[in-house]
């Protein structure tokens, strides 16, 4: 009897290990699915990241060749370029399509911040944009430039005080140096900045906004634009640059104090989207300013979030 007793304490024994060591055999396994699926994804996001550089790479190589025929214009057509798995869309355009945080009217502020950030305030944190930009002006310094010198003739008073107000800041007098510094304002946090970056400058100096090349984002921000109205305009915009006709900004009503038919391409954006057949997605962009050794100085190079819209959008 005392040895039955034992052979049944051993089985259940043996039987209870056999369900322990499946237990673990089977969380090792989900563990490794899992961690090898993570470094899948992060495989396939990197390669994205790869590819969409290497889309912005080809445009500016487009931008700088000497061939006029080969030169691509910074005219904010998105380009499909060949590469295998993968969709890759580039375009050139002004950092002008872009709204300036350091020149834009309250109302351009206003309305980007009222379409992307909905719970926010549009008016508060248009007026907290503007407060970080007058009170770092230095206008002391401005005064002081400005100020005639004992015994000068009147005119050089007025020379002066011209220099003073027609004289351009370099970026490191400017209020904002990078989009990113947008975050030090009241109202506005990290995520905030990030879902606005796409859409603001600093490098562009202008007031108006490029039609011929801005977002739709941009241009529904416009007063008296709909977010409607606007993609209606990018869609027509494309046919006409493609087409090579007149841009026609009548579709968007009376906008002349916002936005300027084609802007000078100064300095230069250029940006990239790359789509993998896995569903991974990038973007990357870069801010060119004329000169340098390679014929440009790079400003700025920043990967971001996927764009949306009729161009940009994956098929």
């Amino acid at each position: 009897m005392r040895r039955s007793t034992e052979r049944g304490l051993a089985l259940i024994l043996v039987m209870w290990s056999l369900v322990l060591l499946t237990t673990i055999g089977l969380g090792f396994g989900y563990a490794a699915r899992v961690e090898t699926g993570g470094g899948l994804a992060l495989s396939d996001q990197v390669r994205a990241e790869a590819v969409a550089a290497g889309g912005v790479r080809r445009a500016i190589a487009g931008l700088i060749v000497e061939d006029r025929k080969l030169r691509w214009p910074a005219d904010g057509l998105v380009r499909e370029l060949p590469w295998p798995d993968a969709i890759l869309r580039a375009s050139v355009r002004p950092e002008s399509a872009k709204i300036d945080l350091n020149a834009a009217p309250r109302e351009l502020l206003m309305g980007l911040f009222a379409n992307l950030i909905p719970d926010g305030d549009a008016e508060a944190l248009a007026d907290a944009v503007l407060l970080r930009r007058d009170s770092s002006k230095g206008e002391g310094a401005t005064e002081a430039a400005a100020e005639p010198r004992a015994g000068r003739p009147a005119r050089d008073e007025l020379g002066a005080r011209a220099t003073a107000q027609n004289r351009k800041p370099s970026l490191a007098e400017q209020p904002f140096a990078t989009v990113d510094e947008l975050v030090q304002v009241p109202g506005f946090d990290a995520a905030t900045v990030q879902r606005l970056r796409p859409y603001l400058t600093v490098y562009s100096g202008s007031a108006k906004v490029d039609a011929g090349t801005a977002d739709i984002e941009v241009l529904a921000a416009i007063p008296g634009v709909t977010r409607d109205s606007a993609e209606r305009f990018v869609v027509e915009r494309a046919e006409r640059v493609a087409d090579g006709t007149r841009l026609d900004l009548a579709s968007l009503g009376a906008v002349a104090n916002y936005v300027d038919a084609r802007a000078a391409a100064k300095v230069t954006n250029v940006r990239a989207m790359a789509y993998l057949r896995g569903g991974a997605t990038a973007t990357v962009e870069a801010v060119l300013a004329p000169g340098g050794g390679a014929g440009f100085t790079l400003l700025e190079w920043r990967e971001g979030a996927p764009l949306s819209g009729p161009m940009w959008g994956a098929r």
